[in-house]
Order: structure tokens, then sequence, then C-alpha cells
């Protein structure tokens, strides 16, 4: 699938990986909503780096393991700059016996914690967390690398602790951390830690594509005549959005297939935008679907018997839900 606009975003990106490699671990947050491209964006750096690369996601699972995200990307990243597992081995047993708790396979035989310590103590989480740190300043100093931290809306506490333990220090070592997120998803504790770390690190928003970006993307997928004829249609019914603007494309494309028809899986995103949205907000945008896309909220009121007021609240919770944009405002 080919990589399509983005060159601003995708700039900024090398640019903290360029600085990093100079010797000064840097952080980068790619945000958006869902299908928005913020995987793709750090793919594609990632391919144009070719640096080693430790790549963690979080589950939307509340039986996922603590620091589950840490665990897939520090395996990663042992595979790609110690495959002989060397440094691990010559590891401090105290530093094993941390770390064994992110990658169980450390632990030696018989292994526990202190007898007099709860294991989620305050002093055992910054025993390993600083273990952790020790370890990637260790394997980073033979070749600078990358950690991606993918889906931090579903993120556990640890998780997002140790991000805030290991980028807020200044660290002399090569590494570049980066953390993609949707940030119209966010619970309040994982917004607090997030917002504070975008002051220590690169902020990449991501959101819709320009119609020249979609007329490319469009373009990579329908012959020059199909794009050019439905370019502008996709742009305005999607606007812009990547994932939705390919999942048209590729319905326009087919002949056995209406215009008109909602692909499954834009239904789907659009099903988990508007479960966010309470009762009396879904019926106001299923009204104002109708009229297309620009809203009159006198009119709005009008049809669906709702005061000035009401219309007004029930815009702005569809706006932070990204189901609704304010005029001049990109889509999400």
């Amino acid at each position: 699938m080919a990589f399509v606009g983005r060159a601003r975003q995708l700039s900024r990106v090398l640019a903290v990986v360029d600085d990093a490699a100079r010797g000064r671990a840097r952080l980068a947050l790619v945000s958006g909503p869902a299908g928005i491209g913020k995987t793709t964006l750090i793919g594609e750096a990632v391919l144009r780096t070719g640096l080693p690369v430790g790549w963690g996601t979080c589950a939307d699972a509340e039986r996922t393991p603590a620091l589950w995200p840490w665990t897939v990307a520090l395996r990663g990243l042992v595979t790609a700059l110690d495959p002989a597992g060397s440094g691990l081995a010559a590891l401090a047993p105290a530093d094993a016996a941390e770390l064994a708790r992110v990658l169980p396979e450390l632990a030696p035989a018989g292994a526990g914690g202190r007898a007099d310590e709860q294991p989620d103590s305050d002093a055992a989480r910054l025993r390993l967390f600083d273990a952790v740190a020790r370890v990637l300043e260790g394997l980073v100093r033979q070749a600078p690398a990358i950690v991606v931290l993918d889906d931090l809306q579903w993120a556990d506490a640890s998780s997002l602790a140790l991000l805030r333990f290991l980028v807020r220090p200044y660290r002399p070592v090569p590494l570049v951390v980066i953390g993609a997120y949707r940030d119209d998803e966010l619970d309040d504790t994982a917004a607090g830690v997030l917002d504070e770390l975008a002051a220590h690190g690169e902020s990449v928003a991501l959101r819709g594509l320009s119609r020249d970006e979609v007329f490319e993307l469009v373009a990579a997928t329908l012959d020059g005549p199909g794009a050019q004829r439905w370019a502008d249609e996709v742009h305005s019914r999607t606007g812009g959005h990547p994932f939705l603007a390919r999942q048209l494309a590729e319905l326009l494309g087919d002949p056995a297939r209406s215009a008109g028809e909602v692909p499954a899986a834009v239904r789907e995103v659009v099903a988990r935008r508007t479960a966010r949205l309470s009762s009396a907000a879904v019926t106001m945008v299923e009204t104002a679907a109708v009229a297309g896309n620009d809203l009159l909220p006198d009119v709005l009121g009008e049809v669906c018997g709702l005061d000035p007021a009401t219309v007004a609240a029930l815009c702005e919770e569809g706006v932070a839900a990204g189901v609704l944009v304010r005029d001049g405002e990109p889509a999400r």
C-alpha cells in the first residue's frame, strides 16, 4: 500500500530520529483518531531510517498483563540488537530478576521478589523502571534504535508510568521513543500523562488529507479517469480521512457494488465513534447526516424539536467525539 501525503509530519518524525542519532534520547508523540494513519506514518519513518525497532502495541483488553507493550517492544529490540543474548546474559543477577517482570524468560529458577516487599510497591516499581532504563541504554549504545508504543489510549497505568520515567530525564544515548494514540479515546489519566510528556518531545497531530492527497490515494486504487471523476466526491464524503477514503475508493472501483453502499469497515468506525454519544446526540447526528456536511443549527433544532441551547450542547458533544467538526477545522 503506497504511502500518501503526510510529508510535513513525516519530516518532523524523521528530524527527531536524526537528532537522537547524534546521542540524545528523544520522544515523538503521534496522535489522531482511529484510521487516520498514525501507524502508517510511523511505519514509513521506521522504514526510511532503517534503524532497529522494538514495536509494542497496547491491547484493548482488561486481562492484558501490565507492561505488555514494553514486553513486546523490548523483545523486539533485543532480537534486533542482541540476537545472541550476550548482553542479557551479562546482566547483574539483581537486574535480571527485575527485568523478569517484563521479560519472564529471564527469570532464574525459583526466583522471587524480596520477602519484605510487595511486588507492586513504589520501591519495586522504581527498581524495575531503573533496570529497564539501564538495559535500553546498554542496547542502544551499540547502535541507534527506535521503540514504538502503539495504541497508548489502551495503555495500563504501569506502561504509562514507565514511559514517563524513561523520557522525562535527559539520557545521552541514541534512542527514539515514538508513542501513538487516539486522542479522542483517552481517559483522564492517560490524557494527563501524555499532555505532560508532550512538553518533552515532538507532538504530531494527524487530521484529514488534503484534496490533492486524496486524489493521489484514489489514483492508487482507480484508473486515471476514475480518480479524476471521484476524488472530489471521496474527499467531500470522508473529510480526507485516509482509511475511509481508501474504503470508499475501493467500493467505487468495484462495478458490482453501488456507490451509495457503506463498506462494513466504515460502518464499524462510525459505530465506534457514535457509541460514545448520548442517545439524544445520536438522534441529532442521524438527522443531521441527511442534510449533508453543512449544518444549520436553527434548522436542525426545528427539525429535531430542540431549543438552541440543547442543539449547541449536543453539537459540542459530537465535536468532542470526533463525529462533527467545526467549520474551518480539519476533519478527524
